[in-house]
């Protein structure tokens, strides 16, 4: 079986190293996959460490207090009603959709599986995302209007996300497909927001 080395989306972009794998693995004998993934389910849970800042207004006001962005929390605090599930739709100041690529982490696992057992996959870099961008603020709506959850409108600074990962090679080499659609994760976050009220 071929060694790997697995690299976050974030070190790929050149952020912040995430979390890396099997470091131990001689350069001459890895190859990179990058991947961006969260489980369908926690995109309309407010305690996911994803979902929770990136979709909903109060835990995203968290976050910035947190991190001693004040000026930012407190334009934020001010589109704050009283239901604290409210969620964020963000627009950058710059006027530039805030967008990024979200993989299921069914699907994250599948391209795993295959770079894993694919020796074509050897020594290459691949980038696993999914085929199109999305746009946060008109996913966050779509996800408000199937919850019944109330939409925060808010701009934010443009250093807000905006990145893609391209996922060609990952296509070409591994025959990897996306097999969760946008749609398709927003209709397991309903579901798994419902059964977990109905607890």
């Amino acid at each position: 079986m071929p060694a790997h080395h697995v690299l976050r989306h974030d070190e790929a972009a050149g952020r912040r190293p995430g979390a890396v794998l099997r470091p131990q693995v001689p350069a001459a004998v890895r190859h990179a996959a990058v991947l961006t993934r969260t489980d369908a389910e926690e995109l309309l849970d407010p305690h996911s460490f994803f979902s929770g800042p990136r979709f909903f207004l109060a835990k995203r006001i968290a976050k910035e207090r947190a991190a001693g962005n004040h000026e930012l929390a407190d334009a934020l605090a001010k589109h704050t009603g009283d239901d604290e599930d409210a969620l964020l739709a963000a627009t950058r100041e710059d006027g530039v959709p805030a967008r990024m690529c979200i993989l299921a982490a069914t699907d994250m696992a599948a391209a795993r599986m295959l770079a894993l057992e694919s020796p074509r996959a050897v020594g290459e870099t691949l980038g696993v995302g999914p085929d199109d961008l999305v746009d946060l603020a008109e996913f966050a709506r779509e996800m408000g209007r199937r919850a019944d959850l109330p939409v925060a409108e808010v701009t934010v600074p443009d250093t807000a996300a905006n990145y893609w990962t391209l996922n060609a090679r990952a296509r070409e080499l591994l025959g990897f497909r996306q097999s969760l659609s946008y749609g398709d994760m927003i209709d397991r976050a309903v579901a798994a927001r419902r059964a977990r009220s109905s607890r």
